[in-house]
């Protein structure tokens, strides 16, 4: 059974800084949120796919809430243009199917910054791992003060 770790509390510019090993991340997500607290939109991918009824599919995840429809749009033309992939719309999430996920701390980065422009909000990022070594965990830069360990039954992948 193989340990899960999950950075929390992220800025982008924290992100940026990070090398990591790709292949151990399992999900990344990206908040950006406006000003009063309510605006907000969300990126996110699972190493694994993304449940919608019983598929998992790969590709970039969107959620959102109190955002007006050019700004979400606006993101969606975005992300399918940075990553490819189709576009699927589920109500409540959009997903850019096939798209190019990006796990490297730059490019995360980069799509905070992104989302930051594009809404005027603020971004915050979780990283979640599963088998990171305590040496690569001191060697990437991730923060030991915001590591959140994740207890349970694992793939052991």
């Amino acid at each position: 059974m193989a340990d899960r770790q999950r950075y929390w509390k992220l800025e982008p510019d924290e992100v940026a800084g990070f090398t990591y090993n790709e292949s151990k991340m399992l999900n990344w997500e990206i908040k950006c949120t406006k000003d009063d607290g309510v605006s907000f939109v969300g990126a996110f991918a699972y190493k694994h796919g993304i449940p919608v009824e019983y598929e998992s599919i790969i590709g970039v995840g969107l959620y959102h809430n109190n955002i007006d429809d050019a700004q979400k749009n606006d993101i969606v033309r975005m992300l399918k243009k940075k990553y490819g992939g189709s576009i699927e719309d589920y109500s409540n999430r959009i997903i850019v199917h096939d798209a190019a996920i990006p796990y490297s701390g730059p490019e995360i980065c980069e799509l905070g910054r992104e989302l930051e422009s594009m809404i005027d909000g603020k971004s915050i990022i979780s990283l979640e791992f599963e088998g990171l070594t305590q040496d690569e965990q001191d060697n990437s830069g991730l923060p030991a003060t915001k590591l959140l360990p994740v207890t349970g039954v694992h793939s052991g992948a």
